[in-house]
C-alpha cells in the first residue's frame, strides 16, 4: 500500500509549504526525472504530468467536453474507454465468461445455503438480455473463486 507508507508522510512533512502550494511535487519529479515518459499524454484527458495545474484541468474538462457533444469516436471494442477502466458490464455481455464460471462452480453454488442457485443463473442471463447486473455478478464471481467458501460448502 504505497500511500500508507509512513515515507510519503515524513516527505510531506518535510517539505516546504511552498511546494505543496505551488506544484504538484509528483509531476514535478516525473518532468526531471524522465521528460520523456512526462511527455506522453493521458489517454482519457490528453494531458501531460508536466503541464501547469490550470493548463491540465481546460484540457481535461474541454476534452472530456469534446467527446460527450462533438466527438463520435468509434472504439475497437464495446467495452473500450478512453479512461483506466473498461466497461465491466459490457466486457461481461461481449465475452461471455460469466456462464462458465457459474457452470465451473455449479456444486459450489448447490452447496452454499446463502446462495440460490437459479437466481444467480437467472440473474446472468437477465444481465446478458441487457438488464444491468454488474455489481451482483462480478461479487459472486468473486465468492465463488475464493477458497474458504469451499470449506463452508462441503458437507
Amino acid at each position: 500500500m504505497p500511500f500508507l507508507d509512513n515515507r510519503f508522510i515524513d516527505l510531506a512533512c518535510s517539505m516546504p509549504i511552498r511546494y505543496h502550494l505551488r506544484r504538484d511535487v509528483i509531476n514535478a519529479a516525473l518532468d526531471a526525472l524522465s521528460p520523456e515518459l512526462a511527455g506522453i499524454r493521458h489517454s482519457e484527458t490528453g494531458a501531460r504530468p508536466a503541464s501547469r495545474f490550470p493548463v491540465d484541468q481546460v484540457r481535461k474538462y474541454g476534452s472530456l467536453f469534446w467527446r460527450k457533444h462533438v466527438d463520435d469516436e468509434q472504439l475497437p471494442r464495446p467495452y473500450y474507454s478512453r479512461g483506466p477502466w473498461r466497461d465491466r458490464g459490457t466486457v461481461l455481455r461481449e465475452r461471455g465468461f460469466g456462464r462458465t464460471v457459474l457452470e465451473r462452480n455449479d456444486d459450489l453454488l448447490r452447496g452454499l445455503p446463502f446462495l440460490d442457485r437459479e437466481a444467480a443463473y437467472d440473474r446472468y442471463d437477465a444481465h446478458m438480455a441487457g438488464e444491468d447486473h454488474t455489481a451482483e455478478l462480478y461479487t459472486l464471481f468473486t465468492l465463488l473463486g475464493t477458497p474458504v467458501f469451499e470449506e463452508i460448502a462441503r458437507p
